[in-house]
Protein backbone atom coordinates (compact mmCIF):
# COMPACT_ATOMS: atom_id res chain seq x y z
CA UNK A 1 0.00 0.00 0.00
CA UNK A 2 2.86 2.37 0.80
CA UNK A 3 4.57 1.78 -2.54
CA UNK A 4 1.33 2.30 -4.49
CA UNK A 5 0.65 5.53 -2.58
CA UNK A 6 4.20 6.74 -3.29
CA UNK A 7 3.65 6.12 -7.00
CA UNK A 8 0.32 7.95 -6.99
CA UNK A 9 1.84 10.94 -5.19
CA UNK A 10 4.77 11.00 -7.61
CA UNK A 11 2.58 10.90 -10.72
CA UNK A 12 2.11 14.04 -12.81
CA UNK A 13 -1.64 14.31 -12.15
CA UNK A 14 -1.56 12.83 -8.65
CA UNK A 15 -2.37 14.70 -5.45
CA UNK A 16 0.35 17.00 -4.20
CA UNK A 17 1.91 16.82 -0.74
CA UNK A 18 3.80 19.73 0.77
CA UNK A 19 7.56 19.25 0.84
CA UNK A 20 8.70 17.77 4.11
CA UNK A 21 5.23 16.49 4.98
CA UNK A 22 5.31 12.97 6.33
CA UNK A 23 2.44 10.61 5.78
CA UNK A 24 1.70 7.09 6.85
CA UNK A 25 -0.92 4.41 6.37
CA UNK A 26 -2.58 3.45 9.64
CA UNK A 27 -4.89 0.44 9.30
CA UNK A 28 -7.96 0.19 11.45
CA UNK A 29 -7.64 -2.42 14.20
CA UNK A 30 -9.19 -5.78 13.42
CA UNK A 31 -10.72 -6.01 16.86
CA UNK A 32 -12.49 -3.01 18.35
CA UNK A 33 -10.59 -1.53 21.29
CA UNK A 34 -11.52 -2.90 24.69
CA UNK A 35 -12.39 0.19 26.73
CA UNK A 36 -12.09 -1.67 30.02
CA UNK A 37 -8.57 -2.80 29.20
CA UNK A 38 -7.58 0.68 28.05
CA UNK A 39 -8.94 2.25 31.23
CA UNK A 40 -6.94 -0.24 33.33
CA UNK A 41 -3.77 0.63 31.39
CA UNK A 42 -4.40 4.35 31.86
CA UNK A 43 -5.00 3.85 35.57
CA UNK A 44 -1.69 1.99 35.93
CA UNK A 45 0.08 4.73 33.95
CA UNK A 46 -1.51 7.41 36.16
CA UNK A 47 -0.13 5.69 39.28
CA UNK A 48 3.35 5.59 37.73
CA UNK A 49 3.06 9.25 36.71
CA UNK A 50 2.00 10.24 40.24
CA UNK A 51 5.04 8.45 41.70
CA UNK A 52 7.34 10.19 39.21
CA UNK A 53 5.89 13.63 39.96
CA UNK A 54 5.92 13.10 43.73
CA UNK A 55 9.58 12.00 43.57
CA UNK A 56 10.46 14.93 41.28
CA UNK A 57 11.51 12.69 38.41
CA UNK A 58 8.99 14.42 36.12
CA UNK A 59 7.19 17.75 36.20
CA UNK A 60 3.37 17.75 35.94
CA UNK A 61 3.60 19.69 32.66
CA UNK A 62 5.75 16.91 31.17
CA UNK A 63 3.18 14.29 32.14
CA UNK A 64 0.29 16.39 30.82
CA UNK A 65 2.06 17.11 27.54
CA UNK A 66 3.13 13.50 27.09
CA UNK A 67 -0.27 11.96 27.77
CA UNK A 68 -2.62 14.55 26.28
CA UNK A 69 -0.46 16.78 24.06
CA UNK A 70 -1.07 14.89 20.82
CA UNK A 71 -4.07 13.90 18.76
CA UNK A 72 -4.74 10.95 21.08
CA UNK A 73 -3.69 9.64 24.50
CA UNK A 74 -0.08 8.43 24.59
CA UNK A 75 1.79 6.17 26.99
CA UNK A 76 5.12 7.55 25.74
CA UNK A 77 6.76 10.11 28.01
CA UNK A 78 8.64 13.07 26.58
CA UNK A 79 11.07 14.83 28.88
CA UNK A 80 11.59 18.58 28.50
CA UNK A 81 15.36 19.18 28.72
CA UNK A 82 14.86 22.78 29.89
CA UNK A 83 12.80 21.58 32.85
CA UNK A 84 15.31 18.83 33.61
CA UNK A 85 18.08 21.41 34.01
CA UNK A 86 15.94 23.45 36.39
CA UNK A 87 15.11 20.39 38.48
CA UNK A 88 18.78 19.39 38.82
CA UNK A 89 19.77 22.92 39.83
Amino acid sequence: MTRITDLILASKNGPKVKDGTRWQIVPNPIDPPDMGKELEQRERQAKVDIAYVENRVLEPSEVRGSRFGGAKYSFDTTINPALSGMIEA
